[in-house]
This record gives C-alpha cells, sequence and structure tokens, in this order.
C-alpha cells in the first residue's frame, strides 16, 4: 500500500504474538507510514516479569504460549521515538497486590488463564510496593501534533469497554 493510504491504523494485541522486536519495530515503522493520522497500539504489559518471578509468581498471560515476543515498554518507546511524531505510551490495569486475578503462581501450567482458588494454590497476600505492575501497554503515535493521543486513548478505551463514558 501508498503511504498515507489509511486513515489510522491500529495493532492490538499482536505484537506480543511476533518472533524478534525487530519484528515488531518494523511492523510499527509501516503501520505509521500507511496512516495519515496515528497508529494506536494495545499489547500485554510484560515489564517487570523478573520482580514477580522472584516472588514466585507471575502474570496469567507470562507463558502463554504464543506470546514469542515480551516487548517491553522502554524497547516500545525507542522505537515510536524513531518515527518522529508525537507518541504517549500509557500503562493500564495496575496490580497492587499479590490477589490480583492476573497474577497466578509460578509454577501454574503454560497457557493458564486468571487466577481460580479452585485450580491453583492458595497465595499469600503481599501488597506489591517496589516495582509499578500493570496487565496492559496502550501507546498512540500521531502524525500531527494538532492531533490529541489523549483524545485517542480515551475514545480507543471507551470503544473497548476499558472506559465508561457518564
Amino acid at each position: 500500500l501508498p503511504s498515507n493510504a489509511v486513515r489510522y491504523c491500529v495493532l492490538m494485541d499482536f505484537l506480543e504474538h511476533l518472533p524478534a522486536a525487530e519484528d515488531a519495530a518494523a511492523v510499527i515503522e509501516t503501520a505509521f507510514r500507511l496512516a495519515r493520522e496515528f497508529v494506536f497500539i494495545a499489547l500485554p504489559n510484560f515489564d517487570n516479569e523478573r520482580f514477580l518471578r522472584e516472588l514466585k509468581l507471575k502474570r496469567y498471560y507470562a507463558d502463554w504460549s504464543g506470546h514469542s515476543l515480551h516487548l517491553r515498554t522502554p524497547q516500545l518507546q525507542e522505537f515510536l521515538a524513531r518515527l518522529g511524531g508525537q507518541s504517549d505510551i500509557y500503562r493500564y490495569g495496575e496490580i497492587f497486590d499479590t490477589f490480583d486475578r492476573s497474577i497466578i503462581p509460578l509454577e501454574a501450567p503454560r497457557n493458564s488463564s486468571f487466577y481460580d482458588p479452585a485450580v491453583f494454590r492458595p497465595r499469600d497476600f503481599a501488597v506489591l510496593p517496589r516495582k509499578k505492575l500493570y496487565t496492559r501497554t496502550l501507546a498512540v503515535i500521531a502524525k500531527d501534533k494538532s492531533i490529541s493521543t489523549n483524545d485517542i486513548l480515551c475514545r480507543a478505551m471507551t470503544t473497548l469497554g476499558y472506559l465508561q463514558p457518564l
């Protein structure tokens, strides 16, 4: 497709299935070239995995067989900075403690889902103050400074059901 062929591109729950970070960078660059206005990116958050492993815990999606790329926020920031547009990265779904349903025991089988007390061992309660943990990473990169990345994010999150308008 030629440059600026579409109004915007959405890369949602896609990048984590690519084999390598270089592939994700290439896909983001292509989406940016194709979009006239902006690119919206949504993916699972893979930051601070080591911290959770030290606690013998993981996010339920951390070892899904389809998640071959654990793209972290600094890597995504680097990719977006190369493009030269106006970009913002947001983290969503903050995890405050070990009782969050997205947290499961480290020994849980691969491809597990949310925490289920009937399936997994009981978890000890602990507040997670040292590291900020989230379940989602969202990014918007706009080609024009007159485009509000905040507005795009709010519209996307409302459409996806993450936010409910009053």
